[in-house]
Formats: structure tokens, C-alpha cells, sequence
């Protein structure tokens, strides 16, 4: 279905500043609500239908919002739009001037909006669209032609539409080989993933005491130390177990010992991917596990 209006454009996100203030509300409420904070970016990415780590990031602040996003929140809690942070509630005198969601039925379809509603309407002729009220906060809009008689209707002076982006899921690529981990993250992210490169444990143990990724491929050796203790890591954290994929070119050399990678494929449920890495193949098995089509 196309569109033809000039009014109509994807809808915009907060600023930084607006939805680290968004971050917090949201953190907040989910704490009201009884959501432990150790639960609540799994809570987030069931509601907003995101990966977990995209949830990690919009309850950090580090990811943008946007003002559906925090209506789906609201509605979810049965809370008020406006009760997640003040800054964003319109004011009854100025409503003309405020950009709030809504929902825009047309085609027997209902889509998501963003829309500015001015002043109520005498007569529906010579408009598109226009906007009624369904109950405090909710609005509809609809279009001009199949509205109907003793209902209360506004003059639409916007309408952005809310596209739903699509999924971009994180991939945390480990090897201290630099050109190997570079090549591999490379390959990743030209296929569509969102692929974040490290050459140490330290490094990312660090990252993901902070986020988590929705996957995770990583060389077996790291200098002369495993990476068992950041795989049993990995394992511990509350949450969808990730899939992790390991790499080793050493069983055959000696220096990775057999026995020792079978037992952490069984203890951890890993996959094991011999060195040199098929990039196409491992590109295909992550869209598999994490269920691309």
C-alpha cells in the first residue's frame, strides 16, 4: 500500500538526552511493577519485540526511543502515556502543537502513528484525515470518506507514520588473531548482522557485564588461556541462552587439547567450527540458531 501525502514521513526518535530521561522512566516503572532489574531487559524485549540485546541498550539509555515505543510500554502497563516521563505529556491547551501516538485504521489495516491534532472539526468535507478521541490519551484516525456522523472529530495537522525497523542482531566476535576477527566481524556485518570485534577476555568479559549480544563466536585459544571461563560466563547470565560458537585450528597441533573441547561443547552447548572459518557457513548457521529466514 502507498501513501500519497506530504504529510506523511517515518516518524523521528527522542533526542540522546530525551530517551536516556525515557531509560530511566521505563527502568522505574518495570521496578513498580514487581520486574527485578536483572529481569527487566528480557521484560523489555518480549514487550517491544526486540532482540535482548537491543533491550539492554534502550534500558541504558545507549538506544534511541520513540514515542510508540513508549506508548507500547504504557499500554502494556495499563499506565498513562505521559506518566513515563512529564516532558512529553501534551498539554490540554496546546494539543494542536503536540506530536502523540496514535492509531491509523485505513484498508482494514491498524498501523502505529504519530500525529499533531488540531482543532475539532465542523464539517469532515475537505480534509484527508481525521482524528477522534476512543477514550483519555487514545486516539484514532481515519480517513475523512468513511467517517461517520455524531462522532466528535479533529483536524489532522500531521501524520507520520511509525515504521518498524528491522531486526539487526548483535554478534560479539572473539580471537586475538586481529586479521582472522576483523575478516570474520567483516563478512558478519555485510550480511546483516551487527557484528562487534574483541581481541581479549578482559575486553569482553567487561562488555557483557554491561549488555549481552544475541550470539557469540569465539576462539578457543586466547594467548596461551582458554576461553572456558567466559563461556561458563556467558552460561550464567539470566536470560535466552545465546548460541556461541567456537573456533579452534590447534586440536591438531597439540596445543588445544580434544578432550578438553568436547567436554565444553557438552557442559556449555556450543558448536565447534575448525579453523580456517567458512564465513559463508557460519553466516548461514547464525541465521539458522537465531531464526532468519
Amino acid at each position: 500500500m502507498t501513501l500519497q501525502s506530504e504529510n506523511m514521513s517515518p516518524a523521528d526518535t527522542l533526542t540522546d538526552a530525551q530517551s536516556a530521561a525515557i531509560a530511566k522512566s521505563v527502568r522505574d516503572l518495570l521496578l513498580r511493577k514487581g520486574i527485578s532489574k536483572r529481569s527487566q531487559s528480557k521484560k523489555l524485549m518480549e514487550i517491544l519485540d526486540l532482540s535482548l540485546s537491543q533491550a539492554h541498550r534502550k534500558l541504558n539509555g545507549s538506544s534511541s526511543w520513540d514515542l510508540v515505543q513508549i506508548k507500547q510500554v504504557a499500554d502494556y502497563f495499563g499506565e498513562p502515556f505521559a506518566s513515563l516521563n512529564a516532558i512529553f505529556a501534551a498539554p490540554t491547551t496546546s494539543i494542536e502543537k503536540a506530536l502523540i501516538p496514535a492509531t491509523f485504521f485505513i484498508e482494514g489495516r491498524a498501523l502505529p502513528c504519530l500525529v499533531c491534532i488540531g482543532a475539532q472539526l465542523h464539517t469532515i468535507r475537505n480534509v484527508d484525515y481525521v482524528a477522534s478521541k476512543i477514550k483519555e490519551n487514545e486516539w484514532q484516525v481515519i480517513e475523512a470518506a468513511v467517517a461517520r456522523d455524531h462522532t466528535i472529530y479533529h483536524k489532522v495537522t500531521k501524520l507520520e507514520l511509525a515504521l518498524k525497523q528491522a531486526q539487526q542482531l548483535s554478534i560479539a566476535v572473539l580471537d586475538d588473531n586481529e586479521v582472522s576477527a576483523d575478516n570474520l566481524c567483516d563478512f558478519l556485518i555485510e550480511t546483516g548482522f551487527h557484528g562487534e570485534v574483541f581481541y581479549d577476555l578482559e575486553t569482553l568479559t567487561q562488555e557483557i557485564a554491561e549488555k549481552s549480544f544475541d550470539a557469540y563466536v569465539i576462539d578457543w585459544l586466547i594467548g596461551q588461556t582458554t576461553a572456558e571461563s567466559l563461556i561458563q560466563l556467558i552460561r550464567s547470565k539470566e536470560g535466552r541462552p545465546a548460541p556461541i560458537f567456537l573456533l579452534t585450528g590447534e586440536i591438531d597441533t597439540g596445543r588445544a587439547h580434544e578432550s578438553d573441547v568436547a567436554r565444553v561443547i557438552v557442559e556449555y552447548d556450543v558448536s565447534l567450527h575448525e579453523k580456517p572459518t567458512r564465513l559463508p557457513i557460519m553466516a548461514a548457521e547464525l541465521s539458522k540458531v537465531l531464526g532468519i529466514t
